[in-house]
């Protein structure tokens, strides 16, 4: 075992299992024969984007579980299901990481320190929700100024990176 095994992988890992959106995506995954090496899903999975679609069967499977995942996980956990949201939020795990080294670096530092932030994330997709503040959905939203907490946002867009990724007026913010 390297010591990046014995310091990172399992604290690493376990995010998949304890982040809640991530943790349904997994249980979706399981139901829909994912990880099993003799189902055509996984097969599919593995296969090139042109191999994927290049044959009728795995192309079926694909699209079916995109489907089923699209309409069964919450929409409102969108951006946290892409690349660039998983992206964002390991690099915040690595900067608390980072952070608490002076803890002294031990795998259980680096376990409290996932295993802490995930707990804190979760809370706050839970806020998240019982206020209806879908920050990580597609859709925009409305925030009143009955919103409680968060009425003195306005209107925000949920999709707030798409802003920056997608439209017009962006490349020029971003040029800037």
């Amino acid at each position: 075992m390297t010591i990046t095994d014995k310091f990172f992988l399992q604290p690493i890992v376990s995010t998949f299992s304890m982040f809640v959106p991530y943790a349904k995506a997994i249980e979706l995954l399981t139901e829909l024969d994912a990880f099993n090496p003799q189902s055509t899903l996984y097969k599919s999975l593995l296969l090139s984007r042109i191999k994927t679609f290049g044959n009728s069967n795995t192309k079926a499977a694909y699209l079916d579980a995109r489907q089923k995942m699209s309409d069964t996980l919450n929409p409102n956990y969108y951006l946290l299901l892409t690349v660039v949201g998983q992206k964002a939020i390991f690099k915040s795990i690595f900067e608390q990481i980072w952070a608490n080294f002076k803890h002294g670096v031990t795998p259980e530092t680096v376990s409290n320190t996932v295993n802490g932030y995930i707990t804190k994330l979760n809370s706050a997709l839970n806020l998240f929700d019982q206020n209806s503040f879908f920050l990580f959905g597609k859709n925009g939203i409305e925030i009143s100024s009955e919103s409680g907490i968060f009425a003195d946002y306005g209107t925000i867009y949920s999709s707030f990176w798409e802003y920056y990724l997608r439209t017009k007026e962006s490349s020029t913010i971003l040029k800037e």
